[in-house]
């Protein structure tokens, strides 16, 4: 398994270098995400845009729940009354596999801003998205997406911050190249975990995003709080942290869930690949690379999305191929397919996918174009509980297939 993310990592790692070459004359605002929010009293507020505490980047994820799945309707009729089925996979395991294909999950949507043109919260009840590509995507609000906090850094009001049950519509949008206002720079860097090494943006104890942001904790029994752009590196050492700053200063901090096991991880957010999420207890060290923080994609980066396409192979080595949607949900290839490696859990649009194999009932393989290879189980995209491969083969005709069925799927 260490071999697979080792793998994983000296992929990224080159990708990422070409990434910071290509970037490096950009402006550094051009990752960050901009546009103009309309409020419900006719107000209007552009600027740069900070969704709840930590998503302010065009290649963060934006997620809500799916209303309904159209897709459920092209089940089959024979393949409806597979209820309880018996299954044994390649390596002798069986299992009982319960269904209702009637009553098909309704799944998360998950999607990186720099993909979406519009939010219009105007339903109440429901959020509508315009996806580059003139796409519309009804989503389901929920409570706490009702009090999410949204803030502008406004041209000429400076921070506004609202609540979402008081916008009308948010139109995103490339900053105005003479745009003389900035924000505050993101975390970018490289975390060591057990695992392997990934270099991205830093989402810091799934909180702290950027370099006005504190690290607090207590150290010969004094509170400190240091901001992230004075640390170049943080080290685990048992129930603490060793914390060596810009000028090479060290210092030792403990008693805070920033640097003790309360740790809720650390997020790495690489965006030409997808986003890990690092639990504390195979974090081990980071390493800030303050004069790169211009790295990223800008707003054009994001294409429109795309319908994917994709031959999959049956345990019969029949194939058949056709426009895929993907665990009976997944149609575009801007969507994410989630998955935990031990306790490393990944977030990786398609686009970047090259291939996904079903491995025994728990875990898939999955090949990036970029030649990275993981195994992932733990998510019902990677296990048996995948609702299944629907393709449009052409006209009227479709196919479907569960995933007990499959055994390999290659994207085109």
């Amino acid at each position: 398994m260490k071999d697979i993310n080792r793998a994983i990592v000296r992929f990224l790692l080159v990708g990422l270098f070409f990434l910071i070459v290509s970037s490096s004359s950009a402006q550094v605002s051009n990752n960050y995400i901009y546009g103009k929010v309309f409020t419900t009293d006719g107000s209007s507020f552009e600027g740069f845009i900070k969704f709840g505490k930590r998503s302010f980047l065009w290649s963060d994820f934006y997620k809500l729940e799916k209303i309904d799945n159209p897709y459920s309707d092209y089940i089959p009729e024979n393949k409806r009354k597979i209820r309880n089925k018996r299954i044994e996979d390649e390596f002798g395991a069986v299992r009982i596999v319960n269904r209702n294909p009637r009553r098909p999950t309704i799944h998360r949507f998950s999607i990186r801003f720099g993909y979406i043109k519009s939010i219009d919260f105007s339903g109440r009840k429901d959020v509508t998205l315009e996806i580059k590509g003139d796409k519309y995507i009804n989503l389901e609000s929920s409570y706490s997406h009702r009090n999410l906090s949204v803030s502008v850094t406004d041209i000429e009001f400076g921070e506004v911050k609202l609540r979402a049950d008081d916008i009308d519509k948010i139109e995103l949008m490339s900053r105005p190249v003479d745009l003389k206002i900035s924000r505050a720079q993101p975390i970018y860097g490289t975390v060591v975990a057990e695992q392997g090494e990934f270099t991205g943006f830093i989402c810091w104890d799934n909180d702290e995003v950027d370099g006005d942001d504190l690290l607090d904790g207590t150290w010969k029994r004094r509170d400190v709080s240091v901001l992230f752009r004075n640390i170049k590196s943080i080290v685990k050492e048992g129930r603490c942290c060793k914390v060596t700053t810009s000028s090479g200063k060290q210092i030792e901090l403990c008693g805070s869930n920033d640097v003790d096991s309360g740790n809720r991880g650390v997020f790495v957010n690489m965006p030409n690949v997808g986003r890990v999420k690092v639990n504390w207890r195979d974090f081990k060290s980071i390493n800030i690379i303050q004069q790169l923080y211009d790295v990223g994609l800008s707003y054009d980066d994001y294409k429109a999305a795309n319908r994917m396409s994709a031959t999959v192979t049956l345990k019969n080595n029949k194939e058949h191929s056709g426009v895929l949607v993907y665990d009976l949900d997944e149609a575009m290839d801007i969507e994410v397919l989630d998955g935990k490696n031990g306790n490393l859990e990944y977030q990786i649009p398609f686009m970047y996918i090259k291939s996904i194999s079903p491995r025994g009932f728990d875990y898939s393989r999955v090949e990036l174009r970029n030649g990275a290879k993981l195994s992932l189980g733990d998510s019902s995209d990677v296990d048996y509980k995948n609702s299944g491969i629907l393709l449009f083969t052409g006209g009227e005709d479709t196919e479907f297939f569960y995933w007990y069925e499959v055994k390999k799927i290659e994207f085109k």
